[in-house]
């Protein structure tokens, strides 16, 4: 089974999603136009939709590591369809692997019962069924100014409904807009629910940490997990058919690099991918729009700069002024540099002047003033975005417990949360501000390194450089003048050897060190009991951020400030 992969949106409890766009239903077997290669969205039956697809190999292994994989498979499974997960399975050969070796795919479907106890437990924000009046919302306010041709067409994405949501129940059914139990639950939000589902799960009876999908993806138990896409997104060659379903909606007017100059349709991209990649490019859509004015006060602050060089008194005295271009200047350094003109650097002169000129003054200060707008514009477009993504009002004791921390957590240990009064895995305060003091440690630690590392490359510059004139010197005292070409290649050119090489370990040593601290960070953060998937997120990336702008920058930071002082 060939399958195409789908971004999916796991475990994010602040981004539920609108309903899906009925327009567009996923038909039960479509062909690619390969020979003999037909794909189907449905199990065998026809009627029960593929939901995820877990890819494992059989027969390449040796037998005690299969057995051992195989029975964490076995107990996952039989997990799975006791929550009421559909399980089917299709086997191909592996070619060149033997006639054992096998392919699997474990084609999933999510049961109703499965849905909605899961939409339950992760609150998810579903519609009720008032409809809300349509109106023009403030987002669109700039694409209605704009003419039709930036804007998508509406008779292949049409606006979505909007209805009145709020946290499913599953005791208050009957209050919400269920028309179709096939659409009520959108393609994203049943990849959310079955991929929530597989986290929980314990695959290894006897250990308790022994739970969650991701591990068995990380020792190769699975070889991969994904979605798949709604059909394919080109109609077949020789036909120009209206697109059968969204994914083909959206690359007919979103994602070709041809309608690069239309106005994104975050709403469907929102229904398809997600709230977190709806956000993702709301925020670049507004990102590139903002930076249009910026562009054309840098353009006119340029243009200036080009019409008035020509009077601009030092270049004219660099470039054209007879007593002063033919200056004779010193060598730029104590050696091997010749003695040069001032007009050698005409070019340098004008180009300093087309970025530093009086306009320059104009663009800083609308700079500084287009950054305050842009925030407090931003500020407002979030607001109504997540008004229209739902996630408004999400707050995070909405967001459910992370699976990790239920393992992590003996039952005994649970209580109450007096918020939810749900019990949750309990983690005392003094164990959670002794983990964030090793944290804060291990990361100052890190930057340290980092430092000494980039002294290190200092003392490597300035020791390659004293070996490099002292060779020179030696050279000097054999022959007692030296001419330029017969000097040696390294003392002429120490200069680009120093600093490349410099470059290169410098460039060494910061990859090696991400890629060890990237370790450290999750493990320390694993270790830090966190209760959400969201307080997870923000923890790690504070890690990686402080590291990255450390060990990324210190570099740029010394030669901007305490080189060659």
């Amino acid at each position: 089974m060939k399958s195409q992969k789908r971004d999916v949106e796991a475990g994010d409890g602040k981004a539920p999603e609108s309903l899906p766009l009925n327009d567009f239903k996923p038909r039960k077997s479509i062909k690619y136009g390969f020979t003999g290669d037909e794909e189907s969205l449905f199990f065998r039956d026809g009627r029960r939709r593929i939901d995820f697809v877990l890819v494992y190999e059989t027969g390449t292994k040796t037998k005690a590591l299969e057995y051992k994989r195989a029975e964490k498979r076995v107990n996952l499974e039989r997990a799975m369809k006791k929550e009421g997960i559909d399980i089917e399975t299709s086997v191909q050969g592996i070619p060149g692997e033997g006639p054992e070796a096998q392919l699997c795919y474990a084609k999933l479907h999510a049961k109703w019962d499965l849905l909605i106890r899961y939409a339950d437990i992760m609150k998810l924000r579903m519609p009720l069924k008032k409809e809300v009046e349509e109106e023009a919302y403030p987002e669109d306010e700039i694409s209605r100014y704009c003419p039709p041709f930036f804007r998508v067409d509406k008779s292949v994405l049409p606006p979505s409904p909007h209805f009145v949501s709020t946290g499913f129940s599953k005791s208050k059914m009957a209050l919400f807009n269920i028309l179709d139990r096939d659409s009520f639950f959108s393609p994203s939000q049943r990849i959310r629910i079955i991929w929530e589902c597989m986290s929980r799960i314990q695959f290894v009876e006897s250990n308790p940490s022994g739970v969650g999908i991701q591990k068995l993806l990380a020792d190769d138990t699975y070889l991969a997990g994904f979605p798949l896409h709604d059909g394919p997104y080109e109609a077949p060659k020789g036909e120009t058919k209206k697109p059968t379903n969204l994914r083909a909606a959206l690359y007919d007017q979103w994602g070709q690099f041809s309608k690069f100059y239309k106005f994104q349709p975050i709403e469907h991209i929102k229904n398809y991918f997600g709230g977190k990649m709806g956000f993702y490019f709301a925020w670049m859509e507004f990102y590139t729009i903002m930076l249009i004015p910026a562009v054309i006060v840098g353009a006119v602050c340029l243009l200036y700069g080009m019409i008035t060089m020509k009077n601009d008194i030092p270049v004219q005295e660099v470039c054209t002024h007879p007593d002063v271009k033919d200056t004779i200047m010193c060598p730029i350094c104590d050696r091997r540099c010749p003695y040069w003109r001032l007009e050698d650097s005409c070019m340098q002169s004008k180009s300093t002047y087309l970025i530093d000129n009086p306009a320059t003054i104009f663009f800083a200060t609308f700079m500084a003033l287009w950054s305050a707008v842009f925030l407090i514009l931003w500020k407002r477009k979030q607001t109504i975005l997540s008004w229209n993504f739902d996630t408004y009002y999400a707050t995070e004791q909405e967001e459910q417990v992370r699976p990790e921390l239920e393992a992590q957590i003996k039952p005994d240990h649970w209580k109450v949360n007096p918020i939810t009064q749900m019990k949750e895995p309990y983690v005392s305060p003094w164990r959670r501000i002794l983990q964030a003091m090793l944290s804060g440690t291990v990361v100052f630690f890190m930057v340290l390194l980092v430092l000494a590392a980039t002294f290190g490359t200092i003392v490597y510059r300035t020791m390659v450089n004293v070996a490099i004139y002292a060779s020179s010197q030696s050279a000097d005292a054999e022959s007692a003048q030296l001419n330029d070409d017969e000097e040696k290649f390294a003392v002429k050119y120490s200069t680009y050897i120093v600093g490349f090489t410099a470059a290169l370990l410098n460039l060494i040593v910061i990859l090696i060190l991400n890629s060890i601290y990237y370790r450290i960070a999750k493990w320390l953060t694993e270790k830090e009991y966190l209760r959400t998937q969201s307080e997870y997120e923000d923890s790690l990336t504070i890690k990686y951020y402080i590291f990255e702008f450390v060990n990324t920058y210190c570099s740029v930071f010394y030669v901007a400030f305490f080189k060659g002082r």
